[in-house]
């Protein structure tokens, strides 16, 4: 845990991450801030409508074990590393405009988050769900 520490610590002194360890930049969201605009729900459409930056194919949720778990300094706190794997590459309506992607894997960035709880341990459908697709 303290290498974790250490490297959050480089990255606050880099001006990368805030008083509150977030990512700083365009693209900095807190996991409070949820997009729960009713206007854009319409009946019957398979995805939500908005401008191309804010559309929305399906709606955001947070899992509950991640409410009120924001870090604060100098608390003690959990770090987790995601890794993302793309199975099946996105086509069709989920991806309008033909963008290619990038397997998560092949590249040297990775997801992480903090947290000032521990979460629950993944349930074992779910561990063996990437099986299902090779």
């Amino acid at each position: 845990m303290f290498e974790e520490v250490k490297a959050c610590r480089r990255l606050h002194q880099r001006k990368e991450l805030n008083d509150n360890l977030l990512p700083v930049g365009k693209g900095t969201t807190a996991l409070t801030v949820l997009d729960e605009d009713p206007d854009e729900f319409i009946p019957n459409m398979n995805y939500k409508v908005g401008s191309a930056r804010r559309k929305q194919l399906y709606d955001k949720r947070m899992a509950k074990a991640l409410h009120s778990s924001l870090p604060s300094a100098g608390e003690e706190c959990y770090i987790y590393v995601m890794e993302v794997d793309l199975v099946q590459a996105v086509s069709g309506a989920a991806n309008p405009r033909n963008r290619r992607f990038v397997n998560p894997l092949d590249t040297e960035f990775c997801f992480g988050f903090l947290s000032n709880t521990k979460i629950p341990k993944v349930c074992s459908i779910m561990e063996n769900f990437n099986a299902s697709f090779n």
